[in-house]
């Protein structure tokens, strides 16, 4: 038995499911569940959003009595910070903390409780029909449908711009920069070579993208989303997928909606460090290109 924790936005969550999958084919004769009762006593984000923006998914969640086999089970958040001070149980496997893409899942024997993030895309590349199948989002409608199909039909490019928590946390602040979106926008547009080009941003701050990024886009054929807000925040990755190619952020929510995209010549721009921690493991893809974020 293999359990996997779901924890974080809805980005991460993907990457936790994604890996659950990959769990199956290597361990096809063992049960691979997932534990949601952390993400739904942690508060933060929006809880737990893969059933909400993926109604087609499948998975099956781990009961209490199993979980009391391989871990300390989450009744509460606060109990959950003070079993932490507790002896780790054996069958506790945490992510290593540069978060290399670890071999070792795939070998782990017997019940085994799996706590990560993931974000690499070796844990289910061999998987990838499944992956993108299980991702298949809710219809759109209204607003939202009038823009995805104008994406589809259009040279349009998803600009995404995490703000927020971020510019509080010394391990994302400081990384997309001004400079990165300008060096990424004049890339992008020196390779397509194209004029009538349109930009669609995304932001939790589309006030601040509107008086600093405008200025950096070569035209006027620009859309910004600000409409999906609290629960349909998912809309926004949904998209992003629509249009054909991308510059992303160092956020888990843009790299999914860049590699949901199945345009077959995209280009996506991703930048060259993930955290400010340079001996973690970036999870952008070898056929992706990264650029530097400094001034």
């Amino acid at each position: 038995m293999k359990i996997i924790k779901i924890t974080g936005g809805l980005g991460n969550q993907m990457f936790q499911y994604a890996l659950s999958i990959g769990l199956k084919k290597h361990y096809p004769e063992e049960q691979v569940l997932l534990d949601l009762n952390f993400i739904q006593h942690y508060g933060a984000h929006y809880g737990f959003e893969l059933k909400r923006a993926f109604p087609k998914i499948e998975f099956n969640q781990a009961s209490v009595f199993q979980l009391t086999k391989v871990c300390y089970p989450c009744i509460s958040y606060r109990l959950s910070l003070l079993t932490n001070q507790l002896p780790q149980r054996k069958s506790v496997y945490k992510e290593k903390e540069n978060a290399p893409f670890d071999t070792g899942l795939f070998s782990l024997k017997g019940n085994v409780y799996l706590d990560g993030y993931w974000q690499h895309i070796e844990y289910f590349s061999h998987t990838e029909h499944e992956i993108r199948k299980a991702f298949t989002f809710v219809d759109l409608c209204g607003k939202n449908a009038d823009i995805a199909a104008l994406l589809k039909h259009s040279e349009s490019i998803s600009i995404h711009i995490r703000r927020g928590d971020y510019l509080s946390n010394p391990l994302f602040s400081g990384i997309c920069t001004i400079q990165y979106y300008k060096r990424a926008i004049h890339y992008i547009t020196d390779i397509l070579h194209k004029k009538n080009i349109l930009f669609c941003v995304f932001s939790d701050d589309v006030k601040w993208c509107q008086e600093n990024i405008h200025s950096l886009l070569p035209n006027d054929r620009i859309i910004y989303v600000d409409w999906n807000t609290g629960m349909e925040s998912f809309r926004d990755m949904q998209l992003m997928t629509y249009c054909k190619h991308h510059i992303i952020a160092n956020s888990s929510f843009s790299w999914w909606g860049a590699w949901l995209n199945e345009y077959p010549e995209k280009i996506v721009i991703a930048p060259n460090k993930w955290l400010n921690n340079e001996k973690y493991n970036n999870p952008v893809p070898k056929n992706w290109i990264k650029l530097s974020c400094e001034q």
